[in-house]
């Protein structure tokens, strides 16, 4: 994911709050949430954040899902890589503040 979103790890489990890392932090969230059966304060623990950061990350990634399909492809790439897909080109990283630092 870090790779894909162009952040470090360090970023994303760091204090910092700018869109180009607080955006894929909240995929991450919900990937974790999404793809294991861990509690939210386990999760919120691997993030360095409350459990309740963790619950509004979720909320806020479905919220955009609903708007931008576009992310939605991303986190379907992300959950499932290319399994059993040949030819269908990887999407790219959908940001909604892609101008921000």
């Amino acid at each position: 994911m870090c790779n894909y979103y162009g952040v470090k790890l360090n970023d994303l489990l760091g204090r910092r709050r700018p869109a180009r890392i607080a955006f894929p932090r909240m995929v991450g969230m919900y990937l974790s949430r999404e793809t294991t059966s861990h509690s939210l304060e386990t999760i919120g623990k691997a993030y360095n954040r409350h459990h309740t950061a963790i619950i509004h990350g979720h909320a806020t990634i479905e919220d955009y899902m609903d708007i931008y399909p576009e992310l939605e492809m991303s986190i379907g790439y992300l959950k499932h890589g290319t399994k059993g897909l040949v030819d269908i080109p990887v999407p790219k990283a959908f940001m909604p503040y892609a101008n921000c630092n």
